[in-house]
């Protein structure tokens, strides 16, 4: 199957010590926002796809305020990664991790990524390195067991 992607509820909701804790996010628009996007209907898809191009210039908006801004980033990330572009994603979340490479949740999303392109060293590293960081992140326990069984390494 495909991999977990941790969630952006999850990620932002948390708040966790040293991971986003001095980023000021309004998680009522936040959670509407992904709210919406679990809408059903194929009229209400095409406008999550318009809700999430507005969500893209809106990070990138809050990034250039503000460019070490985590959340923005990870949202930024987890948002191009729903729509498949990869590379931006990849992009937005090394940036992020630049920024503080403690960020469990984020090497978890580039490991999905890096297997869904077929990059499986790169993704095992990435879902060891969300589990040495974060041992309870069950998306990238999960990710990293079906990778390995999938590479007949369980």
């Amino acid at each position: 199957g495909e991999p977990v992607v941790h969630g952006l509820e999850t990620e932002v909701g948390e708040r966790r010590a040293g991971v986003l804790e001095h980023d000021a996010v309004d998680q009522h628009a936040v959670q509407h926002h992904w709210r919406r996007d679990r809408a059903d209907g194929a009229q209400q898809h095409e406008d999550q796809r318009g809700d999430r191009h507005a969500a893209i210039a809106g990070f990138r908006e809050a990034l250039a305020l503000q460019p070490d801004y985590l959340a923005a980033w990870y949202c930024l990330g987890k948002t191009l990664q729903e729509l498949g572009q990869f590379e931006g994603a990849i992009a937005a979340y090394q940036h992020l991790l630049a920024i503080n490479p403690g960020v469990a949740e984020t090497h978890c999303n580039l490991g999905a990524i890096w297997q869904l392109q077929g990059e499986t060293a790169r993704a095992t590293a990435a879902y060891r390195q969300a589990i040495h960081l974060k041992p309870d992140l069950a998306a990238a326990r999960l990710n990293l067991a079906q990778l390995l069984a999938s590479l007949g390494q369980a």
